[in-house]
């Protein structure tokens, strides 16, 4: 994933292949340039995912090949600085996602597993002391969160939601307490290796799953936690071919999909829930497809902006 901070008008790549964290300026929308790069091959092997924290000037970094969380002082754009790291091969094995809870001041981690280790979901403390971020708690499942990909959090009902490999799953990460599975909703078009990526609707407590595997986006039902529902999927195998990346803007009500084979940016409407009889249905509003998109897998919202940011490659 990608993390964008809108005030700074900057934009934050994490780099699997080069162990990196990469800065991106995009000021110029139509010029974007980096300007800082952060190399790490111990703390940063394998970076894959990327998070803002804006009160403090940092971004958490989930690094899968280190198994660890990285925290990255980046209040000055040109020198991006690792503050500190936790490395935990069994709890944070496989780390693919991150997302940070602000009223708990943690990151939640999505580890797909891996090395012997179970999938699962893990809570780091990364504020209280950054030079030395703490596991506060972990929760691990060989059915329901093997090859978990990527995670997005609700910070009132302090939950977390999981796309993992045939599923999506409902985790408690309630202050306090360890992280507990709550509900989970099969999905047998997550299949294993595939490109997916979840986000969150809090006005209508749903999420939005895309689903490379099947050129889809399914909007997950999550107002009851203990039983998520499908509630609609929509398909498109043009120009959602390879789904990778979501995000969902709630005054649009618009969610934004990149699409890594399609190498395709799509914006497609979502509807309120309707009568179950009714049924629901989706439409694209428009898309892009470009050379510069070849290989689409994380994309950013900058709603200030009404900018897309994507990562390509």
């Amino acid at each position: 994933s990608v993390a964008v901070s809108g005030s700074s008008q900057l934009a934050f790549v994490p780099s699997e292949d080069t162990d990196s964290l990469v800065v991106v300026s995009v000021a110029d929308p139509a010029n974007p340039v980096v300007v800082g790069v952060l190399e790490d091959a111990g703390a940063l092997r394998g970076a894959s995912a990327a998070v803002y924290d804006g009160a403090t000037d940092r971004v958490y970094v989930a690094c899968a090949g280190a198994s660890s969380v990285a925290v990255v002082d980046v209040s000055t754009a040109s020198s991006p600085s690792l503050v500190g790291v936790l490395v935990d091969e069994v709890s944070l094995a496989g780390a693919a996602g991150i997302a940070y809870d602000a009223a708990s001041q943690h990151v939640v981690v999505a580890c797909a597993g891996g090395g012997g280790a179970v999938g699962g979901v893990a809570v780091v403390d990364v504020v209280s002391e950054p030079e030395h971020p703490r596991l506060v708690g972990a929760v691990s499942d060989a059915g329901w969160l093997t090859g978990a990909s990527s995670v997005a959090v609700s910070g009132s009902s302090q939950l977390a939601f999981v796309a993992s490999d045939g599923s999506v799953a409902v985790v408690s990460v309630a202050i306090g307490s360890a992280p507990v599975l709550v509900g989970t909703l099969p999905l047998p078009s997550l299949v294993s290796g595939a490109t997916s990526s979840v986000a969150y609707d809090p006005s209508t407590s749903r999420l939005l799953v895309s689903i490379g595997a099947s050129s889809s986006l399914a909007i997950v039902d999550v107002s009851d936690p203990g039983q998520p529902a499908l509630a609609s999927t929509f398909v498109d195998t043009l120009v959602l071919d390879g789904a990778s990346g979501v995000v969902y803007d709630v005054e649009t009500g618009r969610a934004v999909v990149a699409s890594e084979q399609a190498g395709s940016v799509a914006v497609v409407c979502v509807p309120q829930p309707v009568v179950a009889v009714c049924g629901s249905s989706l439409s694209v509003l428009g898309s892009s497809s470009e050379a510069d998109l070849d290989g689409a897998r994380a994309v950013a919202y900058d709603p200030a902006r009404q900018l897309v940011l994507v990562a390509s490659g």
